[in-house]
């Protein structure tokens, strides 16, 4: 593949968009329709606006959609708090630029010609064939004559596609001190002879492309294999394996599991996975409408870290505070699958589990880790 089939390649992958139109097919007031029905629909939107040529902003020619520096005026209080206006100075770096910028929101939409093949919606009465420019992007149509909705429709799905392409890794932590239950979890051992952790590996292993582990640690020999991170260097608790994790790869998906749940399974597992939705930047369940979130058995996209880091900065290490932020999905927890998010903490917990005697179960759950 050559350089310009590997940039078009690498565009596809980022959820940024930018819409055409020619002929008077579309206008302010459909741009700003569209924008408020993707908003509506629970979408973080970033529009960002590149100058024409080049050159500075100010001096751009205007396009179809010149006025979306404007558009999030009008927007009720829930609209606008979802859509966001940026302004590039020059075009030069635009794809290290829209990278971190989707790494921030659920959909960036791009304003003028960057100079980047980027996934384009021609907005028109009919397809056509793609001629000059407008073949070397990825391009499909949609018709305006059906309506803001139809089109939303149509980019909705182009964005779940592209949502499908982000790998979903798994991280256990194992970096916990353990000082309840006075030995490593992790290598506690299930009646078969296998550790916690080897159980946990082999659960998680179908449902993702790679697993890793966060935190020091003995490690049993069978799983040496694995990629080891270290935790962030100065932050206590889960905080420091998934940001460590999300540190190292910023633009995967992760599945973080605590290392002392020993009724994990895969049916649960991938109840958890089937809850994600673009637009939903994590799923943290609970196990009732009125308890506290699992965030240590949960669902974390890219677009986490900031979240992440800002609970590093304020100097939280409770995970959980993320729940509230709007773009977090807290489903509840079928009874079916209750059991796979009890945790062991203590001797006595491990007795009762390792002799059939009860579970955490009744339990309302973890206090925001």
């Amino acid at each position: 593949m050559n350089d310009a089939g590997l940039e078009m390649a690498e565009c596809s992958r980022l959820p940024v968009f930018r819409l055409i139109g020619g002929d008077g097919v579309t206008d302010r007031d459909f741009g700003r329709a569209l924008v408020g029905e993707l908003a509506g629909r629970g979408m973080r939107l970033l529009i960002v606006r590149f100058p024409s040529g080049g050159g500075p902003t100010a001096a751009s020619s205007p396009s179809h959609m010149a006025a979306w520096a404007t558009m999030a005026d009008g927007f009720d209080g829930g609209g606008r708090s979802r859509i966001a206006c940026f302004e590039a100075a020059e075009c030069r770096h635009a794809m290290p630029l829209l990278t971190d910028l989707a790494r921030h929101y659920t959909i960036v939409m791009v304003d003028g010609d960057c100079g980047l093949p980027l996934n384009t919606l021609r907005l028109a009465a009919k397809a056509e064939p793609a001629t000059g420019d407008e073949a070397s992007v990825n391009l499909r149509t949609a018709d305006p004559r059906q309506g803001v909705a139809a089109c939303a429709e149509l980019l909705l799905s182009w964005l779940e596609e592209v949502w499908q392409m982000a790998p979903v890794w798994a991280c256990v932590l194992i970096g916990g001190r353990s000082s309840r239950m006075g030995r490593p979890k992790h290598l506690l051992e299930k009646s078969d002879g296998r550790t916690w952790l080897e159980d946990t590996v082999e659960v998680l292993r179908p449902h993702v492309e790679r697993v890793v582990l966060a935190g020091q640690g003995e490690i049993p020999s069978s799983l040496r294999d694995l990629t080891r991170i270290a935790d962030v260097p100065g932050v206590i608790g889960p905080l420091a394996g998934i940001l460590a994790a999300m540190r190292w790869q910023p633009d995967v998906t992760w599945l973080l599991v605590a290392c002392d749940m020993p009724s994990l399974t895969s049916p649960a597992v991938q109840w958890l996975l089937d809850r994600r939705r673009p637009g939903r930047w994590a799923v943290i369940p609970r196990r009732s409408a009125d308890s506290h979130v699992e965030p240590l058995f949960a669902c974390y996209d890219r677009r986490c870290r900031t979240l992440f880091e800002e609970l590093r900065c304020s100097g939280s290490l409770k995970i959980g505070i993320i729940a509230h932020n709007v773009n977090v999905y807290r489903p509840v927890i079928p009874e079916a699958y209750l059991q796979a998010w009890d945790n062991i903490n203590t001797p006595s917990e491990f007795e009762q589990y390792h002799d059939g005697r009860g579970t955490n179960r009744g339990r309302p759950g973890r206090r925001n880790p």
